[in-house]
């Protein structure tokens, strides 16, 4: 197959070519395969995928195709068993635990599908803890608030304000809250200092429509601002022309892929077996 070169996206062949200006590199992965440990088959194998800075990317596919594997290795949160991968110009598998860590703490922004709060600790309190595990990022707020008093607080309550969350909800502890508000509180410690790199896995699951407005609309807001990128993976297609690419997990994984030919191969066989053709 002829790789088509995309200045945003090139995944070998699957994305056209886009007219907007070349970026630098914010991820590229060669050559990478990841199985479970003592799983006896490769679940993920991507021949070549790189993404541009301030690349806004759809990520779908049908469970078991690979998405949430893929994530656990672009926040460094997994290590492949073979190939390499580059986040923001460091190679992650040259890491140590505790570096990966460190590296993910301060450039990464990541909305899990568990949310991950902190249930005895306030719902400010928990936004506020991306900056307690990096001085990175708590130094681009006090920087952006100047003198401002207590600018890590302040910042906290502005993005959970954005996310339609009042006063009396950010005081609250977060083992008292809805699934719902569990998610946005999610979404805005994410946010907190202005990551390079924001990846949210579903983060709209659990939001009805208002909601689920606020959060795109300051996702797209703050991300843009701030010239991170977005990997942004999600079941809900009326979504997907916000962002500037899509990939479908079934055509980039390679191990899916295969099985999702054969399977069709085979359904086509057993319809002419049956009719006889």
């Amino acid at each position: 197959m002829t790789d088509f070169q995309s200045p945003l996206i090139e995944t070998s062949g699957i994305f056209a070519m886009s007219q907007k200006k070349e970026m630098p590199v914010a991820i590229e992965l060669k050559d990478v395969q990841f199985r479970w440990p003592k799983a006896d088959h490769i679940i993920l194998d991507i021949p070549a995928f790189t993404i541009r800075s301030q690349q806004h990317l759809f990520v779908r596919g049908p469970s078991g195709s690979g998405k949430s594997t893929l994530l656990s290795l672009l926040t460094a949160i997994n290590t492949p068993e073979k190939g390499r991968i580059s986040l923001l110009g460091t190679d992650i598998c040259q890491l140590k635990p505790r570096q990966r860590d460190q590296f993910r703490a301060d450039n990464i922004g990541y909305i899990f599908q568990q949310f991950n709060l902190l249930p005895y600790l306030s719902v400010v309190d928990n936004v506020c803890l991306a900056c307690e595990f990096s001085s990175k990022r708590k130094q681009k707020i006090i920087t952006k608030y100047s003198s401002a008093k207590d600018p890590i607080r302040r910042e906290a309550i502005r993005l959970l304000t954005a996310l339609n969350l009042p006063t009396d909800i950010q005081n609250q502890k977060a083992s008292h809250l809805s699934i719902g508000q569990q998610q946005r509180v999610a979404a805005a410690r994410a946010l907190m200092g202005s990551p390079s790199l924001v990846i949210a896995d579903e983060p709209t699951s659990a939001l009805d429509h208002d909601n689920r407005e606020a959060f795109i609309k300051l996702l797209m807001q703050e991300v843009a601002c701030n010239e991170a990128t977005l990997i942004f993976v999600s079941h809900d297609p009326t979504l997907e022309n916000l962002f500037d690419q899509t990939i479908d997990l079934t055509q980039m994984n390679q191990t899916h892929r295969e099985k999702y030919i054969l399977t069709s191969k085979e359904n086509a066989h057993e319809k002419s077996s049956s009719t006889g053709v």
